[in-house]
């Protein structure tokens, strides 16, 4: 079970994206631009029923981050060190729920779903993808 602390920057997170999504807005109305109706959502995603995998997963690519910084890697200058913020890992139910609190806090259009520096166990990663396929097939638009 996720700590409060945890939810709380969860919410700030998903602060952040609504300030970025206001400031797209203002930015389009004072080119004179229409507000495009996609609000696409772009997450390194794994999507598992496993909690060992799903916690090596979450091992792995706190690692990998912390390797390619360490070596000087280039890394998104807003990126948080808490992949929480910026993935979509968890069973299909946990990400049902992230999917939809993103649809009803942003109006997300589309999902851009990344393996980005993911290291999953052999065999897993095409699991996850057929999962998360399953998913967007099942979840209302």
């Amino acid at each position: 079970m996720p700590a409060l602390g945890d939810e709380i920057e969860r919410e700030r997170a998903l602060e952040e994206l609504q300030r970025n999504h206001a400031l797209h807005a203002q930015a389009c109305e004072a080119a004179g631009h229409a507000l495009p109706p996609e609000r696409p959502l772009i997450r390194t995603v794994f999507v598992s029923e496993d909690p060992q995998t799903l916690g090596l997963v979450r091992e792995r690519l706190a690692t990998r981050l912390g390797e390619l910084a360490a070596r000087g890697g280039v890394l998104p200058r807003n990126l948080s060190d808490r992949i929480e913020d910026w993935t979509l890992i968890g069973t299909r139910s946990e990400l049902r729920a992230q999917l939809a609190r993103y649809r009803e806090t942003l109006g997300t259009t589309h999902l851009i779903a990344t393996g980005l520096h993911i290291a999953p166990p052999p065999g897993t990663w095409e699991t996850s993808l057929a999962e998360l396929v399953d998913l967007v097939r099942e979840t209302p638009a």
